[in-house]
């Protein structure tokens, strides 16, 4: 994690928690580096539901993904929420920086589609009511939404590099 970054307590997840400027950040600045445990579909289906909260795909297959709360302490990436109007994505495939100037006291956040994936042998299909409460929300966030092609025009470098290359590839979505 950036210095200028910590961990407090989120306005957008009730009683969650999430990660916050404390010093200015500039445009592409990196925010974190990813790390921890990476497991493929199979160990994240039996994972099971804290996977489906707590997981980030980086790749069709694999995804770094605590399986407790004691891994969780160690995976503050995963403690990143969503909005529909982010500040924060991927510049690679670790690398998660501001997409624009953050302030202090800013909670970082992403929009959920720069990696959410639909991969067909997950047993569980993610979908949240979205609570960020701007102007852009799309008010249910899915693993599809990174199909949306408004977000594609609006954020395609900030998408992990995996469905950047999905959508890039052909222009379509699917």
């Amino acid at each position: 994690m950036s210095p200028k970054i910590h961990v407090g307590e989120s306005s957008i997840v009730e009683g969650g928690r999430g990660i916050f400027a404390h010093s200015p950040l500039e445009r592409e600045e990196v925010v974190m580096v990813m790390g921890g445990r990476i497991v493929d579909i199979e160990t994240h289906n039996q994972i099971g539901e804290f996977a489906e909260e707590y997981g980030m795909d980086i790749s069709e297959e694999f995804s770094f993904c605590p399986s407790s709360d004691e891994e969780l302490e160690l995976m503050p990436q995963c403690l990143l929420n969503h909005s529909c109007e982010p500040n924060a994505g991927f510049l690679d495939q670790l690398q998660i920086v501001a997409i624009r100037g953050i302030e202090p006291g800013e909670e970082i956040l992403y929009d959920y589609a720069f990696l959410l994936f639909g991969n067909p042998n997950n047993q569980f299909s993610f979908r949240i009511d979205c609570r960020c409460g701007t102007d852009a929300c799309r008010e249910v966030i899915t693993v599809n939404d990174w199909k949306i092609e408004a977000l594609q025009k609006q954020y395609g470098p900030w998408f992990q590099p995996f469905l950047r290359a999905k959508f890039d590839r052909s222009g379509d979505p699917s």
